[in-house]
């Protein structure tokens, strides 16, 4: 254990020595009496609750969401006053408030997760996501600063080093901080964070540095400040995490607080603990370290955030509803719409959309489908054959229900970001190192895609997707390593974002569509509604339902 003093004696006990002068008293003359007992010492712990990429203040009907955040810290806080809490970044971007509002809304929610939205929280520590510098030109730098200015708790980063830029001045608010130490439940507890590094350059960050030689570092400072436990808050894969705690073992972090993938995950690597929760405050990890005799003993328990688990605290539910009424006044009057607008009816659904991202990032989904034909019709008098779309983009998070109205709300939620599509051409082989990577770290990630006019089988055991083939009307057409292919995707995996690196030197056969738009213009065309389902053109070996349509087996 980091921090424990021995004993001075090793061969007395601390219990014998702290009654030592007491035993050593001259006998009283009325006789001698029994030594009094050993006092028992309770052996010290601490919790922590931890929530990660959390982009909607007001969650679901059903789940999830900031005020049951709260609600959950008020009964943990009942049992452990001094509870710790974590956040694993992005928060700022992206989602419909933030497009206009720059995160504000976020931060003042956040400010509410101790009860008092006046005071400085200080158990409260987030780090960056990759999503807060989503806005990566000079003069955006000032609308990070505002927001770190807004905390009212400490952002940690130990491997994010900003610039002044031209136009622009690095961040420099006083809660953006390198690392902490902190008392928690009579413990010494070091906090910092790491970020993963970024697709595209950010003019007022110089650097992101290496996540396991910043944690290195950044572990032995902080136990040179006298920290017992140290604890880093990631925004990166559970890969990295992993690989970061078996490269530092006993140099590195005693657990892992994480972000980044949107569905729950806990690993080990070196004996010690990644944990991450579901996104948009699904679910929230609690955490109890207590002191053993080889080292500290961590359990950790996933905590469901629906109607079965606390409920939302009043104060910031009202917080929440006060921001939603002001987006939705200022939306529609820049839209030019009624007041409303964003609850107002585009068309109808007859099945259910399956766009809760624990499925659409790992599975066919029937939204996913719908979105991909439709990106494929927009250009099939061009002779597009498939569509590829990466899940990423499709940020709705939620399932919309059979025979329900699909609001305006629901299509501005779902793009978060600009939906443009381009026709490429690309051989077989490319095709295949596609679906290759959209496989790769199958965790819930948003390079996953959702396919039109293709169909594959995909083992997640194995890692592996085979038997691509085009659906024609003909039936179905194995792909062909040199064959050329038409196929669609978004503007973003065109150049290269995601991941997809193979796609970035093609140029575009066709481009100028837009799928938000497409899809508008379907739901409000479509008048006895829509009714997508899935068809079975991702085969996942695991769920049998999944491999059917085709002769997929």
């Amino acid at each position: 254990m980091h921090g424990i003093l021995a004993p001075t004696n090793p061969e007395v006990p601390v219990s014998l020595r702290l009654l030592l002068p007491a035993l050593l008293l001259p006998a009283c003359t009325g006789g001698s009496k029994s030594p009094p007992e050993e006092p028992v010492v309770e052996a010290r712990s601490f919790r922590v609750l931890g929530f990660n990429d959390v982009y909607r203040i007001e969650g679901f009907p059903e789940a999830g969401g900031l005020a049951r955040v709260r609600g959950l810290r008020t009964q943990l806080e009942a049992e452990s006053p001094d509870l710790l809490v974590t956040g694993a970044g992005d928060f700022f971007y992206p989602s419909l408030q933030s497009r206009m509002y720059g995160g504000e809304q976020m931060v003042d929610v956040l400010n509410q997760l101790d009860g008092d939205p006046e005071a400085v929280d200080e158990r409260l520590f987030v780090t960056f996501g990759n999503h807060e510098f989503d806005k990566g030109d000079c003069e955006d730098a000032a609308n990070v600063d505002a927001r770190l200015e807004q905390s009212q708790f400490a952002w940690l980063t130990s491997n994010v080093t900003f610039q002044d830029c031209e136009g622009g001045e690095a961040p420099a608010a006083p809660m953006l901080q390198g690392t902490r130490v902190v008392e928690i439940g009579g413990v010494s507890v070091g906090l910092f964070g790491l970020t993963l590094p970024l697709e595209d350059e950010v003019a007022y960050i110089a650097d992101i540095s290496d996540a396991t030689e910043a944690a290195r570092a950044a572990t032995a400072s902080l136990r040179d400040q006298g920290a017992e436990v140290v604890i880093a808050i990631t925004h990166q894969t559970v890969g990295e995490d992993v690989a970061m705690l078996e490269a530092l073992a006993d140099e590195g972090p005693d657990l892992v607080m994480g972000g980044h993938e949107h569905d729950a995950q806990a690993a080990q690597g070196a004996g010690r603990w990644v944990v991450k929760a579901d996104a948009d405050a699904r679910s929230a990890e609690v955490v109890t370290l207590t002191e053993g005799e080889a080292g500290w003993d961590v359990s950790h328990e996933l905590v469901q955030l629906d109607e079965s688990g606390p409920a939302p605290d009043p104060a910031v539910t009202a917080t929440v509803d006060a921001w939603l009424a002001k987006h939705q006044a200022a939306f529609c009057a820049e839209a030019g719409l009624e007041d409303g607008c964003l609850d107002v009816a585009l068309g109808h659904t007859n099945t259910v959309l399956v766009g809760e991202e624990v499925e659409i990032r790992k599975y066919e989904t029937s939204l996913g489908d719908y979105v991909a034909d439709l990106a494929r019709e927009a250009y099939l008098t061009q002779g597009a054959q498939a569509a590829l779309i990466n899940s990423g983009s499709l940020r709705l998070n939620a399932d919309i229900a059979a025979d329900s109205d699909v609001t305006r709300r629901h299509i501005e939620t779902l793009f978060a970001f600009p939906a443009g599509l381009v026709l490429l051409e690309v051989d077989g082989a490319t095709l295949q190192q596609m679906l290759d990577h959209s496989i790769s770290q199958w965790a819930g990630s948003g390079h996953w895609l959702q396919v039109s006019g293709i169909r594959f089988v995909h083992d997640p055991v194995a890692g592996t997707a085979t038997e691509l083939s085009l659906t024609t009307e003909a039936g179905r057409v194995p792909v062909e390593a040199e064959q050329t292919y038409k196929i669609v995707v978004g503007v973003y995996n065109a150049g290269g974002g995601d991941g997809y690196t193979m796609l970035e030197d093609l140029k575009p056969l066709a481009e100028g569509k837009d799928l938000k738009e497409l899809i508008v213009e379907d739901l409000q065309a479509a008048e006895g509604g829509i009714s997508p389902v899935t068809e079975g053109r991702i085969c996942n070996t695991r769920r049998a339902e999944d491999c059917r349509g085709d002769g997929v087996k």
